[in-house]
Parts: structure tokens; C-alpha cells; sequence
């Protein structure tokens, strides 16, 4: 049971900080704000992307037969 509140809480407590107190501080940094988490989670979508696009691009992958490291270099 208490781990049900707790869980409650935390979530009752990100809710406001992410859609409550934004709004309660005024329409001018509530405008901001959803620019810069528009802004935030683009970048970070383009950040993800990026890392596992540069992940594949230089993928070392060691040859079973001849026992050496072949790397394969992507293009994007």
C-alpha cells in the first residue's frame, strides 16, 4: 500500500512540475517552456538517432573463420 502512494506521490509530483507550475508562472514562460521541450526532445530524438547511426557506422565484426577484425565503415 505504501509503495502504491509513493508511486502516486512521485507521479502527482513530476505531473506538476511539468504542466502545473509552468503554467502557474505566466503565459510568457509557459510559451517558452513548451518551445524549449519541443526544442529538448527534438534534440534528444536527433542525439539518440546520431549515436546509434554512429554506432553502426563503425561496427567492428571479428571473423569466426580467419580470426580477424573486419571493420565495415557506413556511409550516411
Amino acid at each position: 500500500m505504501a509503495r502504491r502512494w509513493g508511486r502516486w506521490f512521485l507521479n502527482g509530483l513530476s505531473v506538476y512540475f511539468l504542466f502545473i507550475f509552468p503554467s502557474s508562472v505566466g503565459g510568457f514562460l509557459r510559451k517558452w517552456w513548451v518551445s524549449f521541450d519541443c526544442l529538448f526532445g527534438f534534440s534528444f530524438v536527433v542525439l539518440v538517432v546520431f549515436c546509434n547511426f554512429h554506432a553502426a557506422a563503425i561496427y567492428k565484426w571479428p571473423s569466426i573463420v580467419s580470426g580477424e577484425s573486419k571493420t565495415y565503415h557506413i556511409s550516411i
